[in-house]
Order: structure tokens, then C-alpha cells, then sequence
């Protein structure tokens, strides 16, 4: 327990994984938004950041492995 709050160790590499992609797709929308207001942006731009996102969310929230959810989401303060 860290903070009254369960750690567990298990999922410790796959929550690693999970906010360091989170992170970069982070960077790659603030990205997005600065070729937008130059006006060098397109809609493949556009899909790119979806596909990443749709990627996550298949890979660490929606797996096709077992457990469903890959990471811990909760929070610790």
C-alpha cells in the first residue's frame, strides 16, 4: 500500500506501458493542434491520431487477452 492505496505489482510494467503511451499520444495531439492553427493539417493527420488512440484503448482498456483491462487505473494521490 502506498498512500492507503493498493499497489499492485503485478501490472506495475503494463501500467508503465500504458502512461507512457498515453504521454505520447498526449505530445502527438498538442502536436496536432499546432499544425492545425498553422494550417498544415490533414485528414490523414487526423486518422493517425485516432488509430493511436483506438490503439490504446484495444491494447490496455478492451484486450482481446485475458484480463480485459491490462492496467490499474486507479489513482494514487
Amino acid at each position: 500500500m502506498i498512500n492507503n492505496q493498493f499497489v499492485y505489482t503485478d501490472r506495475l510494467i503494463s501500467d508503465l506501458e500504458f502512461w507512457m503511451e498515453v504521454d505520447r499520444f498526449k505530445n502527438q495531439a498538442d502536436y496536432a493542434i499546432e499544425c492545425a492553427r498553422s494550417g498544415n493539417y490533414s485528414l490523414e493527420d487526423e486518422n493517425l491520431l485516432l488509430d493511436k488512440a483506438k490503439t490504446i484503448v484495444k491494447c490496455f482498456i478492451d484486450s482481446d487477452v485475458p484480463p480485459r483491462v491490462q492496467v490499474c487505473l486507479g489513482v494514487i494521490y
